[in-house]
């Protein structure tokens, strides 16, 4: 089973996912473009995404088990919407494709909102921008028709809403906490 946390850069998705993961040791799959990033850039910016895309979908189909509960740092959502934020047509055929895969992929989303102080990073772009990348989130969770939840506030009620939902759709007693 796998869920994902999703939502503009700086709110709080990897501290998130990193948390859970320590408290219930179930997988997490990282950003890849942490790593990709730090290499020198590609041509163009739509090859850069579509590359890191294509990696990130690879590593949630290698590492998510069934029989697993499985949190994924970034998903289709987050590379859609950067393509559209930077590129600003529709959709490869590459995204497209995992956005109407992910309907069927992850068991439930979790957004998280802008509410938490900026932290700078040399891959974060604009502290100014968050709430608009938000309801860009927003805006197209709701277009796809898939359940998430809003999480916002404290970290400690994040990851406690979080880890309760899961629990709740997962059958009981299969991941140990």
């Amino acid at each position: 089973m796998i869920f994902s946390v999703t939502g503009p850069e700086s709110s709080g998705k990897t501290t998130l996912c990193h948390s859970i993961h320590l408290t219930t040791n179930w997988l997490w799959i990282p950003e890849y473009s942490r790593n990709y990033l730090r290499r020198p850039p590609v041509s163009s910016i739509q090859e850069m995404i579509l590359r890191i895309a294509s990696a990130q979908s690879s590593l949630e189909t290698l590492q998510c088990y069934k029989e697993t509960c499985t949190l994924s740092d970034t998903d289709s959502y987050t590379f859609a919407i950067w393509w559209l934020d930077k590129v600003g047509n529709r959709l490869p055929p590459l995204l497209s494709a995992w956005l109407e895969k992910s309907k069927n992929t992850y068991q439930h989303v979790f957004l998280c909102y802008p509410d938490i102080p900026w932290e700078a990073d040399p891959l974060r772009e604009d502290e100014t921008r968050r709430t608009k990348l938000f309801q860009d989130y927003l805006d197209l969770l709701s277009a796809q028709s898939v359940p998430f939840t809003l999480l916002k506030g404290p970290h400690v009620e994040r990851k406690a809403l979080a880890i309760e939902i899961i629990e709740s759709i997962s059958s009981p007693g299969s991941f140990p906490v």
